[in-house]
């Protein structure tokens, strides 16, 4: 009998293999991407080699991002797919699947410029960068975050400390859910500074707040420069209220 229904289930795979190959990649987007609360103001291309401009995503705006479907898991009523992002502030790849319920990101890496983050902390360190590593990250389609696991670093103090001569560090985050939204646990230690805060991605931007705790002047005086204000005998303190920047 398998003689029979063999040469059946060949043609079945390759005819799903046409369709999938000859899909539009605008239905792809309109099926998964959209749905999980993504914007583009162009879709073109065919779903196994999708390219989207002016990608617009939870408040952050990239100009270029490829995407390549895993046919197969279409069978699943998901779509899983390698994305790459190209953009003078944000680069990086990872695989994310749709779902009809949001989108789980896995496995991505990017290096994110802080002026595309925040105006405060890309006044620390203009050139200053991100390096950002997720491990897994769940959003449901109105973008609220169900799981969140990642770290990633940046040298934007330990720069600011170059600058004026005094000892900074680089600052680690932890990637987790602060409710709905996305958000990190920052902290960083050096012999002159203890550093520890919560940066929050809301609806408004980029909000937190970030705790220096030194007796040194001249850490002093630079963190001041950088708009840490003193709240205490040895505590500054940074708010990042504003949105981030398109």
């Amino acid at each position: 009998m398998t003689r029979f229904w063999l040469p059946g289930l060949v043609g079945l795979t390759f005819f799903f293999g046409f369709l999938v190959a000859a899909t539009p990649a605008r239905l792809l987007f309109d099926f998964a991407f959209k749905s999980a609360g993504v914007e583009a103001g162009q879709v073109q291309g065919r779903v196994w080699d999708a390219q989207l401009l002016r990608v617009q995503a939870g408040g952050l705006f990239i100009a270029e991002a490829r995407g390549q479907l895993d046919p197969l898991s279409l069978l699943g009523l998901s779509a899983r797919v390698t994305v790459t992002v190209s953009d003078p502030g944000l680069r990086g790849d990872g695989l994310v699947t749709f779902t009809p319920g949001g989108l789980t990101v896995e496995g991505a890496s990017g290096v994110l410029r802080l002026d595309r983050i925040s105006p405060e902390l890309a006044f620390v360190a203009p050139d200053g960068v991100v390096q950002l590593l997720i491990d897994r990250l769940e959003l449901d389609r109105e973008g609220h975050c169900q799981a969140a696991q990642g770290q990633a670093t940046t040298p934007a103090l330990l720069t600011l400390g170059e600058r004026y001569g005094v000892d900074l560090p680089v600052l680690t985050f932890a990637l987790l859910c602060a409710g709905d939204d996305v958000g990190a646990d920052l902290s960083g230690r050096s012999d002159a500074v203890d550093v520890a805060g919560r940066l929050v991605v809301g609806e408004a931007g980029l909000e937190g707040r970030i705790e220096a705790r030194t007796s040194q002047r001249d850490v002093i005086a630079a963190l001041s420069f950088a708009g840490f204000e003193q709240v205490d005998q040895t505590g500054y303190v940074l708010t990042l209220p504003l949105p981030m920047e398109r």
